[in-house]
Parts: structure tokens; sequence; C-alpha cells
């Protein structure tokens, strides 16, 4: 499936909003503002990012219903499982200390 030029530019913006939840980046100018701007406003990237790879991810089987396309979604939740659980295991250590 060819990438959306309109979508890949609208994801830069949603990670940069990203970035700026976890850095905070008016709190030291304008405290009020950062909370209205960052911690609200902002948060709609991650849900963004959701929507965005969910029509890629299932694009090919809103086309056909073929079965190497429902493999390869199948493939890609189990790829992002296996990511989730050993990434939960590396940090697991750090969330109990």
């Amino acid at each position: 499936m060819k990438k959306n030029q309109g979508i890949e530019q609208f994801r830069v913006l949603l990670a940069m909003m990203v970035v700026a939840i976890h850095c905070l980046p008016l709190h030291h100018l304008w405290p009020d503002g950062d909370i209205l701007i960052t911690l609200t406003l902002f948060r709609i990237a991650v849900p963004f990012f959701f929507m965005i790879s969910g029509y890629y991810v299932f694009s090919d089987l809103a086309t056909q219903n073929s079965y190497p396309a429902r493999q390869r979604v199948w493939q890609f939740i189990k790829k992002q499982l296996q990511v989730y659980l050993i990434a939960t295991l590396l940090f697991l250590p750090l969330a109990w200390y």
C-alpha cells in the first residue's frame, strides 16, 4: 500500500506532540499554559497513532479477503506482542525497585 503523504506529515506533528508531553516545554515559562496545551490538547497524539496504524495494517483486509493479508496481520500482532512482553520483562525490575 502506498503511504499517504498527508498522513505521514501528520505523524511527524504527532511525534512532536508526544515528545512535548514528556518534556513539558512550557513549564518554566507558563505553567498553566503547559497544562492547557501540552497535557490536555496534545493528548490526542497517541490515539491518532493507533488509528493511523490500524488504517495501514487493516486496509488490505478491507479491500481483499485473502489468506495472505490475514496472515500478515497475525504476524504483525504477534511481533508487537513479543516486543511488548520483552519490554515489560526488562522494565519490570525497575518498577519493583
